[in-house]
């Protein structure tokens, strides 16, 4: 039977990937919420303004201007993706919301371990540094 190279999560580590995919969540809930009060603010007012201009300018069918605003929510709801119920498997091509969040995420993690390396780098060469001094300074 042949052992897999990869490292086993001991139960530290399988805890500490909870608490960060708890953090990681709770942003990006926070982000889209703030995406969604936006859309929201935007939407009020816009919406009395489609009601008004359709009992104007519409009088066979006065709710046409609301509806197609009430289309453009629902676009932007299943955009936005909120509590997560409209997921990756469905048929539809289009991206949402949880695309660019991947894309950001992922930029992210490359810039942290790049800017990790660079430290332990950086580290290293300050540890020798501090010896060379500390090995002249005894002798």
């Amino acid at each position: 039977m042949e052992e897999s190279n990869e490292p086993r999560a001991t139960p530290l580590a399988r805890q500490r990937s909870n608490k960060t995919q708890v953090v990681r969540d709770t942003l990006v809930f926070q982000v889209k919420l703030l995406g969604d009060g936006m859309r929201d603010v935007f939407l009020s007012p816009v919406s009395i303004m489609a009601a008004v201009a359709g009992l104007l300018f519409s009088p066979s069918k006065p709710d046409y201007y609301l509806r197609k605003l009430m289309a453009f929510g629902h676009k932007t709801d299943r955009w936005l993706n909120l509590f997560g119920t409209h997921s990756d498997h469905s048929t539809s091509t289009k991206k949402n919301s949880d695309v660019y969040v991947k894309k950001v995420e992922d930029m992210l993690l490359k810039e942290y371990k790049v800017n990790a390396a660079q430290k332990e780098s950086l580290d290293e060469g300050v540890d020798a540094v501090e010896k060379e001094k500390h090995t002249k300074d005894v002798s």
